[in-house]
């Protein structure tokens, strides 16, 4: 299924580990020379400039192509012009076929923007038919879930993650209450999905789809917060919620939006402690957003002070605490410590640089000094260096 070989997509993993392990310090400079020489890659990653010009470029040829072909379109039918978007996909997929194929592309730019282009076919193809916008959904759930197994692309995965909420969503809409079973509905979706991913961590393909479930364990965390967060479900319900009943055209009982501050609440604080106790630095961070989140959502309803007071001592405490921690981690303490990791981190990638330029730059050509341009048989005045 992947359209890239096994080698070399885990020799580009072993690349980016040794880079990072280089860079921390923790791989000197011949064992990093070796490490790229024992584990060759032919997969193309340019830096990010030429992957936002590659993508800029692309983006261009693709609205020319696509222009022209909807202006030859234009005198025919509006059912025309989906054929002509599910044409569009279709040709946008051969090409990305043969571009990572020939070109060996992997996240060049070239090969992102036209999985988008190619989702975004499918998605006008449909969205404007009489198929539901569940069915839509679900298509482009599948769809983007194809390109995520296909070219290991995080984007892709969080595309297909998202199209799959949302047809979880429109489906349970049209069948379920819509408070509190719809939200409950979401969180479970979400956790289940969360622990899937959390587990295939560990599995064999790890390192193939290591971005790819990053990305989706972080994305199912903050749905299963937005899902069941007060403000979310209160917007979504047009203000009834936070009415208790009092001139709310839907009736919510009191324990059901108590709960819902419970985990408005409570999911970040326990992102927080099991990023802690993990010492995992994603999820840490992630519950400390959330945990704002929370904070300016209870303002939203209750206005304990001026938000400017509010913002001024918020501020305050987040100086007090880093300023703690730092000075209190600067010896290590527990498994987790500050420091200065950027101190030499400069020097460390010109030096890498150079190493990459060692390891796979062109050799140099070798000149010979005996043989120099000349006149030929006919002179060529002074060509020869002799009149």
């Amino acid at each position: 299924m992947q359209a890239y070989n096994y080698s070399d997509l885990f020799n580009k993993a072993v690349h980016e580990q040794a880079s990072e392990a280089f860079l921390d310090g923790c791989l000197s400079e011949e064992s990093y020379k070796n490490v790229l020489a024992q584990s060759p890659s032919t997969l193309y990653t340019p830096n990010y400039f030429v992957r936002v010009g590659l993508s800029i470029l692309t983006i261009i040829i693709l609205l020319v192509a696509f222009g022209l072909g909807a202006l030859a379109f234009s005198q025919f039918r509006e059912s025309a012009l989906r054929v002509l978007c599910i044409l569009a996909a279709l040709g946008g997929y051969g090409v990305l076929e043969m571009m990572v194929k020939e070109r060996k592309l992997y996240n060049a730019g070239i090969d992102n923007i036209l999985m988008i282009f190619i989702l975004s076919c499918i998605g006008c193809a449909f969205i404007e038919t009489v198929v539901s916008q569940s069915i839509v959904c679900f298509m482009l759930t599948l769809a983007s879930a194809w390109l995520c197994v296909r070219f290991a692309d995080a984007l892709m995965g969080l595309v297909s993650y998202a199209c799959f909420i949302l047809f979880i969503f429109l489906s349970a809409v049209r069948v379920l209450p819509v408070f509190p079973m719809v939200p409950l509905i979401l969180l479970i979706v979400s956790g289940v999905l969360h622990l899937f991913f959390k587990k295939r961590t560990g599995a064999g393909d790890n390192v193939l789809y290591s971005y790819c479930y990053q990305a989706l364990i972080i994305a199912t965390a903050v749905v299963m917060y937005l899902s069941v967060n007060f403000w979310v479900v209160d917007e979504w319900m047009n203000g009834n919620l936070f009415a208790y009943g009092d001139g709310a055209n839907i009736f919510v009982p009191a324990w059901e939006s108590t709960l819902l501050w419970v985990f408005t609440f409570g999911i970040p604080v326990v992102y927080l402690f099991n990023g802690i106790r993990k010492k995992d630095l994603a999820l840490t961070r992630v519950g400390a957003c959330l945990l704002i989140a929370s904070v300016l959502t209870f303002r939203e309803y209750f206005h304990v002070m001026p938000f400017e007071v509010a913002a001024i001592v918020a501020g305050l405490f987040l100086v007090l605490f880093s300023s703690f921690f730092i000075k209190w981690l600067k010896q290590p303490r527990g498994g987790f410590a500050f420091t200065d990791a950027d101190k030499d981190r400069k020097t460390l990638v010109e030096a890498e640089a150079t190493i990459l330029a060692q390891a796979f730059g062109k050799k140099a050509t070798h000149i010979n000094p005996n043989q120099l341009f000349g006149g030929g048989s006919s002179g060529g005045a002074g060509a020869s260096g002799n009149f």
